[in-house]
């Protein structure tokens, strides 16, 4: 079971450390208090949770772009998550020329609105390197996916026969990819929705994590 958590960060004048949300997510997930998790970094980066450990450990990964955070967590696997905001103001076929691998950069030339497949492209990429603690530093090229001649991307197909991938518009404006190793079994999310909120002004604290409320997650890419 994989829990990811979405946070709607477009509370006027409210921002919140990511760090706060993530050991909120991580608390909901066990018994410990949300301040008793200690963060270290693995030997490549990559953030991981030094204290408390249970017989069981935690796993987490997060991302964050316009309007939106998530937290991916999971128990006895890592995992990698990644979410971006669907916008036009990057040259793509740029980019994908120069990173992805040349079928790839292929057939996103010939969409007519390669848009949302170069979006999933690379939330699809980011999430694999994230859940090898390899970040940007991997090649984008090492891992590859078959585009339709309709853009759907095909997390199905990819020589990356020991991970597995989900793929979700949880909003219309940004698109969604998780990267789990295949020993984990099949892949099985649970989506919690939280969005920021005000509190008043003598509070001990400016804002609060509230439930969102239930909206319908849109179906796998």
């Amino acid at each position: 079971m994989v829990n990811l958590f979405l946070l709607d960060t477009r509370a006027p004048g409210i921002t919140v450390p990511t760090h706060a949300f993530v050991r909120a997510c991580l608390a909901a997930c066990s018994s410990h208090d949300p301040a008793a998790f200690v963060f270290a970094r693995g030997p490549l980066g990559k953030p991981e949770i030094r204290a408390p450990r249970d017989a069981e450990p935690l796993h987490f990964n997060v991302s964050k772009t316009h309007e939106l955070v998530v937290c991916a967590v999971a128990r006895g696997h890592g995992l990698g998550v990644d979410v971006e905001y669907l916008t036009r103001n990057v040259r793509m076929l740029d980019i994908a020329h120069r990173y992805f691998a040349p079928e790839e950069a292929r057939a996103l030339a010939r969409l007519p609105c390669p848009v949302r497949a170069f979006h999933a492209l690379w939330t699809l990429k980011e999430a694999y390197a994230k859940g090898l603690g390899l970040g940007l530093t991997m090649p984008l090229d090492r891992c590859t996916f078959d585009i339709a001649s309709d853009g759907q991307v095909d997390t199905r197909k990819t020589p990356c026969g020991d991970w597995q991938f989900g793929l979700w518009t949880p909003t219309p404006e940004h698109v969604l990819a998780l990267a789990l190793p295949c020993e984990a079994g099949p892949i099985d999310v649970r989506f919690h929705r939280f969005k920021l909120q005000a509190m008043p002004k003598n509070a001990d604290h400016p804002w609060t994590i509230a439930p969102a409320p239930r909206a319908p997650m849109e179906a796998r890419w």
